[in-house]
């Protein structure tokens, strides 16, 4: 009979982490505006602009990460250190390549841009508006 093989206890650390994501990733779930099982009714654009490129495109550039890392004879969490920072900066990246353009924004299922056409933004007064808003210039408020 063989002797058993010792134990890589590192994955068993990774196995815990990678729980630990899951939760939080589908407890973040809750505050995005497309369907889930639970909603909250107060909504995180921050928080759906990484869930949204964690659904699309981390997949992708996890697996040519892994691909790419795990060949060289590096530790077991240098290799998961490189694997998830590639991801995150990849899918970063991404997001931010998407985000510049209407097409880009539309094939990937994002809102349209909130810049009106003018190129100001909707919240913004413009001068001549502030100006004939206030009649009586010069005078304290009030009076």
């Amino acid at each position: 009979m063989t002797a058993p093989a010792s134990r890589e206890h590192g994955l068993d650390y990774l196995r815990v982490a990678a729980f630990a994501v899951l939760i939080l990733y589908h407890s973040g779930m809750a505050f995005v505006s497309w369907g889930w099982h639970l909603k909250n009714p107060e909504t995180s654009p921050a928080l759906e602009a990484v869930m949204l490129f964690f659904n699309i495109i981390h997949q992708t550039i996890t697996v040519a990460a892994v691909y790419f890392i795990t060949p060289h004879g590096w530790n077991l969490w240098i290799k998961f250190a490189l694997v998830a920072f590639a991801t995150f900066a990849g899918s970063w990246v991404f997001y931010e390549l998407v985000r510049r353009t209407a097409l880009t924004r539309l094939l990937f299922g994002m809102k349209p841009s909130p810049v009106t056409a003018s190129g100001a933004g909707a919240s913004e007064p413009s001068p001549a508006r502030s100006a004939a808003a206030s009649p009586r210039q010069g005078t304290p408020a009030g009076l």
